[in-house]
């Protein structure tokens, strides 16, 4: 009779390692995850942090060039004689054209495109 529970506690010790591994498997799965899943997130970290200053760089020079046009239209507006259309004024398509040179400077500069 001894033989029989040897027998069942065996089996109990068989069943109880066989849960222990089950359970390390599924940690271990579960920590690979977790360290996938902190990498992503650093790695899209970086990635946003270089988008946003790249967007950051062109907003900037937007807005530059935005207050060089409004100050541009402010003197337009207080000296129309500046921008009369007589010899200073290019027919381009039909149309005439201001060729002030601070109107000239701005328009040659290259437009940012925000991709």
């Amino acid at each position: 009779m001894a033989r029989a529970g040897g027998i069942t506690n065996a089996v109990n010790v068989g069943i109880a390692v066989q849960a222990d591994w089950e359970n390390r498997e599924f940690i271990s799965h579960i920590s690979l995850n977790v360290r996938r899943l902190f990498e992503f997130l650093l790695q899209f970290e970086a990635t946003t942090k270089s988008k946003l200053a790249s967007l950051n760089e062109k907003l900037d020079t937007l807005e530059r060039r935005l207050e060089l046009l409004e100050v541009q239209v402010g003197t337009a507006s207080a000296n129309p004689s500046l921008f009369s259309e007589g010899s200073d004024a290019v027919g381009i398509g039909g149309r005439k054209h201001l060729t002030h040179p601070s109107i000239l400077l701005a328009l040659e500069e290259p437009m940012l495109v925000c991709q």
